[in-house]
């Protein structure tokens, strides 16, 4: 029984070029996980949140939930005119800017219907 005789070639490529071309792939390969692994820890690398001041009801929300986002935004709406309270009642006055809030703009189109309340 004769055993065929062992190469020195790995995948069929000759040493002397498997191993230069192995080394650059694994330097190649080491340097990038590098300057990644940095990129994802530097402290710096994230991005700057947006303003939280352009959606305060939103904030609002994540704060306290649906009643304090309610709250976030009557009070909004009441200092900038478009809506009154009188009488234990909530009513519509003015117009909304075109950039309203949408939980804003649900407000004032309801503000004058009787809504049941709860509580």
């Amino acid at each position: 029984m004769a055993l065929a005789a062992a190469t020195a070639e790995t995948w069929g490529i000759a040493g002397s070029t498997f191993l230069p071309a192995y080394l650059v792939i694994a330097a190649t390969v080491g340097a990038g996980s590098i300057c990644a692994r940095r990129a994802l820890a530097e402290p710096g690398a994230t991005r700057p949140l947006a303003d939280l001041t352009d959606h305060p009801h939103d904030v609002a929300y994540l704060a306290g939930g649906g009643e304090l986002a309610v709250w976030s935004a009557l009070c909004a709406m009441h200092l900038r005119g478009t809506l009154t309270a009188a009488g234990g009642a909530v009513h519509a006055a003015g117009r909304l800017d075109a950039a309203a809030d949408t939980l804003e703009k649900a407000i004032h189109a309801t503000a004058d219907t009787p809504v049941g309340r709860s509580g």
